[in-house]
């Protein structure tokens, strides 16, 4: 059973009222339990309470108006360890837009109970149900009960997501050479897609067997191993720019024959079996089981979060490693930003369509336009404004844009 956490000022019961029919839906089916500050029973300690059904909590509704944001409780003791809890264990935030806000008072001063550092989390930015420019408040009865509907599916979707059972834990983090760490990624259930976005429509769930992928992209180090024992294969594109040539930037200006024939090399030198991540096993990496908009969370990056929007003429993609902020649920950096990342898989736009009507198991991508292959995560070449974990598209595999290059995964028999 889910458990549902919902913030809300009391000065915003009226439209909430029309949600909590939908609530009682979702608890008669014994799918979630909906935790509000109506729970705490006479006599409870309600703070204590309140911390209680916050630890306990896989998601939070946020019912965010202007009274939401100047609430000195909800700032102060329900906010930050919703954030934390989001940041640290994958708690899914559902924002839903009550009434117009300063979106200025919506970027709420936040300290990472990990790292320590301080940033400012902007509401706002989230995906959520209405938006900062329709509200709830806006909108017909109807239009209302529309977004009612729309975020019992998606607490309902979020429920039915389990890890596989039995578990099939693997073992930790492998050094395999210095520069390359292999994290495992536990098997599980997750929803691929995304239904805003017409090349990843629709939504759908994928069985996935556990799995390993390196913590960052494949570095110029490691790649010039591999030049260096095979001295008559070509070099990337960008192969002795300055701008690209740090040991430990990505290799960049590599196609997709080339990311295989490392991997191949790589195999072969170790006896261990390497691979490009499918498409599901890098969007598995970078979105967990609780559907996250980024790697970190629902929010859109920041300067701390990700290497982008830098300009083609004087940019450069960043050292790996450099964007803790930005790290995936299962502790894989890099995953937006910086490069591009080639995948197994074949350029089909219609693939989720073709499967979004029953659960497919390690699904991989084989018909379709096989000069394309699929990349994913952008680059440090592209804006903010359409930056996403589920950023992803087909190139010629023969590209050798200074944007592209890749990852390496291996299978869950790597760790034995």
């Amino acid at each position: 059973m889910s458990n549902v956490f919902v913030s809300y000022s009391h000065f915003d019961e009226l439209l909430l009222n029309e949600f909590f029919p939908f609530k009682r839906a979702l608890e008669r089916d014994g799918l979630v339990k909906v935790w509000t500050d109506k729970n705490i029973k006479p006599g409870e300690e309600w703070r204590s309470e309140i911390k209680s059904a916050i630890s306990a909590a896989n998601t939070a509704i946020l019912f965010i108006s202007q009274s939401f944001l100047v609430s000195e409780f909800i700032i102060n003791d329900e906010l930050p360890p919703l954030l934390n809890a989001h940041l640290n264990r994958g708690l899914t935030i559902l924002p839903v837009f009550v009434s117009p806000f300063d979106e200025e008072a919506a970027k709420i001063p936040f300290k990472h109970q990990k790292t320590k550092k301080e940033e400012n989390i902007d509401l706002a930015a989230f995906q959520g149900y209405g938006s900062p420019d329709q509200t709830l408040e806006s909108m017909t009865p109807l239009e209302r009960k529309n977004i009612f509907r729309e975020l019992n599916r998606r607490i309902r979707e979020l429920s039915a997501q389990r890890p596989l059972d039995p578990p099939n834990p693997l073992p930790p983090i492998i050094d395999i050479l210095p520069g390359l760490r292999m994290l495992p990624v536990p098997g599980g259930v997750f929803t691929m897609g995304e239904d805003r976005l017409d090349w990843t429509n629709p939504r759908h769930q994928v069985q996935l067997s556990p799995f390993y992928l390196a913590e960052t992209p494949v570095t110029n180090d490691l790649y010039r191993r591999f030049l260096e024992e095979n001295r008559t294969y070509r070099k990337p594109e960008s192969w002795g720019n300055e701008r690209f040539s740090h040991d430990m930037q990505p290799v960049v200006g590599v196609d997709w024959n080339d990311a295989i024939k490392f991997c191949e090399w790589l195999s072969e030198s170790t006896g261990k079996e390497f691979s490009l991540p499918t498409d599901a096993q890098w969007e598995f990496a970078a979105r967990g089981t609780d559907a996250r908009q980024f790697p970190w969370g629902n929010y859109g990056p920041t300067v701390e979060h990700a290497c982008f929007g830098l300009d083609e003429k004087t940019g450069k993609p960043a050292l790996v490693g450099q964007y803790p902020l930005g790290q995936g649920p299962f502790g894989h950096l890099d995953l937006s930003g910086n490069t591009w990342e080639w995948c197994r898989d074949v350029w089909d736009k219609a693939a989720f369509r073709k499967r979004a009507s029953s659960l497919v198991k390690d699904p991989l991508v084989t018909e379709g336009d096989g000069n394309m292959h699929l990349v994913r995560g952008g680059s440090w070449l592209l804006p903010m404004d359409i930056f996403q974990f589920t950023c992803c598209g087909g190139f010629p595999m023969s590209n050798r844009g200074v944007g592209l290059g890749f990852r390496l995964a291996a299978p869950a028999s790597f760790g034995s």
